[in-house]
């Protein structure tokens, strides 16, 4: 391209060859409703500056790392960040990267997240709109969100399965549109569980334009009447 890249990318997603690796080993290949594609920095670099981007954040996507095994989650999340700040390194002016953490589990959470931005210096945290069918805004990952506002972290969410699967099945890929309706559940829990105000000092990005909720931000706004 003619100019120099000057766009920056805060939803830019790796799937790392140790992260396709684990998830074969336990069975898992696809997210969302498709496979999961190859990847490689060569290939993302070249795509970047097709795209004027100059920089790209990175981060792990649905379906994360938890999967019913916190041992496994806490080691996957490990290596991917790992993993990511290697690639930072190698390209100093070109990636940034989100932890993963292994939620649901919030004291190995907490042990992550002081790795990842103490130890790593990565540029935030990437959460998912529910873990085991919890979604942000449930208490039991307070401890988690006082952390990250004492911090003043910048918090990536984004969207992943619901709870029970797509009901329309897999002839309506989950990535079409159950994506964006997790996110607005995600985003009212948030709301009407008071996290937002709890914990002002966090930085939230949410994927895809936040769902549904600029079309819906009226409705979702008569339940303070209620």
């Amino acid at each position: 391209m003619s100019e120099k890249p000057y766009r920056i990318d805060v939803h830019h997603h790796i799937i790392l060859p140790n992260y396709v690796n684990d998830l074969a080993e336990i069975g898992v290949s696809s997210s969302l409703g498709v496979n999961l594609p190859p990847w490689s920095a060569k290939s993302t670099l070249e795509m970047m500056d097709r795209n004027g981007i100059k920089t790209a954040i990175t981060s792990i996507s649905s379906p994360g790392v938890y999967f019913g095994d916190t041992t496994f989650a806490c080691g996957l999340a490990r290596r991917c960040n790992e993993t990511a700040a290697l690639l930072i390194a190698d390209h100093p002016q070109r990636f940034g990267a989100y932890a993963t953490l292994p939620l649901p589990d919030t004291g190995k959470a907490l042990k992550e997240i002081e790795y990842a931005l103490d130890t790593l210096n990565l540029d935030g945290i990437v959460l998912l709109t529910n873990y085991a069918g919890k979604y942000l805004g449930d208490p039991d990952f307070d401890d988690v969100f006082a952390d990250l506002n004492r911090r003043k972290t910048v918090v990536y969410v984004h969207p992943t399965d619901p709870p029970g699967k797509n009901p329309l099945g897999e002839h309506v890929p989950t990535f079409l549109m159950e994506v964006t309706f997790d996110t607005t559940r995600a985003i009212a829990n948030l709301i009407y569980s008071g996290t937002l105000e709890k914990y002002p000092d966090i930085i939230f990005i949410f994927a895809h334009a936040g769902g549904t909720i600029p079309f819906l931000s009226w409705r979702i706004a008569l339940g303070t009447f209620v």
